[in-house]
């Protein structure tokens, strides 16, 4: 039937080794049947707002189809390596695809299959749908549900989160982690085999000379920040002393899983890597969102839970959420994981007690700290000021801190969501 397909533009536009014979192995998954037939595919370049995306292109897709005679319909978004050789050399894209497509391939299922055997009362379901994952190394591409027909949105990242936000947000990864944790506990060999396939893609020795000199330019924005809005103060003095060439290899180790308490993370936990919904239907025009979904895992690793928490809450939360309601954040966090932990079958105050899980937060805060002079910097940046990927000529490699030009931030507000971190970090006495 393949000459009465109809295609606006062809899906091996997205990669070579995308094939309309793919398209029916994503129906086939997608409908739960053999019997499907492929109709009708429009491909589209996706839209996203400046910055939110260098390590990948990406593509929507409609697919119209027949699954057991009758119509058969989906959406979906289609990553795919940048179509220019330097950019991917640039970026590393290739070794994040690997990494995204051993989470869908060997880890998620793994997770499901567990969970369905546990059987919960309130299944896990807070990942898109992965329908297709191939990564080589030359046609690399993921193919995810495109969950914006049922009107799931991201957020604003130049603003914080609300609270009511960042709960979703943190009862979200609380759940996501408990996975771990429980799996950890009662199949620990089908756990290190899946814990092993998730590789860490940013901080390990012998790739300091790809980020270093990026982080040191991130360095100086911070400082630059703390300094405008918080001059001679303790915090400048302290954030210039804690600022060193071994800022690099202090990252390295909190990256290292250590037992009891590694997880399986997100690695990315700024506001663009979750999707809201709204209940739009209960008449009073809410703004707190109903369900939450979490996307990108191409920076997923194995390592402290605190990776995610600290990350988010030093990316997503501004100094006047932290003031008002820090520790309920942390009581949201790990109550829905304990929550979940105890619906699969394994006990939190064995695997994780809050005494436990106040202690790591004590050891892992400062890592997202650091890692927020990168995501608050580009939150805040005006779109005009993202880097221009065109500047990268050629098939070779360029230094990263060359094409992701960081200068001071231009204005108070950006200034102090990231000088407010840094005081946070010192009042609350993790720096």
């Amino acid at each position: 039937m393949a000459g009465d397909i109809q295609s606006r533009n062809t899906v091996m536009e997205i990669s070579t080794s995308f094939t309309e014979k793919t398209l029916i192995s994503i129906l086939k998954k997608a409908s739960g049947t053999e019997n499907v037939q492929l109709v009708h595919y429009e491909v589209a370049r996706g839209s996203t707002r400046a910055g939110d995306s260098y390590l990948s292109t990406l593509s929507r897709l409609r697919v119209d189809g027949m699954a057991n005679n009758k119509p058969y319909s989906l959406a979906l978004i289609v990553k795919s390596l940048p179509a220019s050789s330097g950019c991917r050399k640039t970026f590393r894209s290739t070794e994040f695809f690997q990494n995204e497509a051993a989470f869908y391939n060997e880890v998620l299922p793994r997770f499901m299959a567990f969970q369905n055997q546990k059987k919960p009362k309130n299944p896990f379901q807070e990942i898109p749908r992965c329908l297709y994952a191939l990564a080589d190394g030359e046609n690399d591409f993921i193919v995810l549900e495109d969950l914006s027909p049922a009107e799931y949105v991201t957020a604003d990242r130049t603003k914080g989160l609300d609270f009511d936000h960042c709960v979703a947000v943190l009862q979200t990864l609380g759940r996501f982690h408990a996975l771990s944790f429980a799996m950890k506990d009662q199949d620990p060999e089908g756990f290190e085999t899946i814990a092993n396939c998730v590789k860490e893609t940013y901080f390990y020795f012998e790739n300091k000379g790809w980020y270093e000199g990026q982080l040191k330019n991130l360095c100086q924005v911070a400082i630059d920040a703390v300094s405008k809005e918080y001059p001679n103060s303790i915090y400048e003095e302290k954030l210039k002393h804690f600022i060193n060439d071994s800022l690099f290899e202090c990252l390295v180790e909190f990256s290292q899983p250590k037992e009891p308490y590694a997880v399986i993370g997100h690695g990315d936990t700024w506001i663009p890597n979750f999707l809201f919904h709204y209940d739009n239907h209960k008449g009073d025009s809410s703004t707190s969102p109903d369900r939450t979904r979490i996307i990108d895992f191409q920076l997923a690793r194995y390592g402290s839970p605190i990776l995610d928490f600290s990350l988010f809450l030093f990316s997503c939360t501004t100094q006047e959420l932290r003031t008002s309601h820090f520790k309920q954040l942390l009581q949201v966090y790990h109550h829905s994981l304990s929550d979940f932990l105890q619906d699969l079958g394994s006990s939190p105050d064995v695997l994780f007690s809050y005494n436990a899980f106040e202690k790591e937060v004590s050891l892992y805060m400062l890592f997202g700290l650091c890692l927020s002079f990168d995501t608050v910097t580009f939150s805040v940046m005006d779109e005009e000021d993202t880097p221009n990927l065109d500047l990268i000529e050629g098939d070779e490699a360029i230094p990263l801190e060359n094409i992701m030009h960081v200068g001071p931030i231009k204005t108070k507000h950006g200034r102090l969501r990231l000088a407010d971190n840094v005081k946070f970090a010192i009042d609350s006495k993790y720096l």
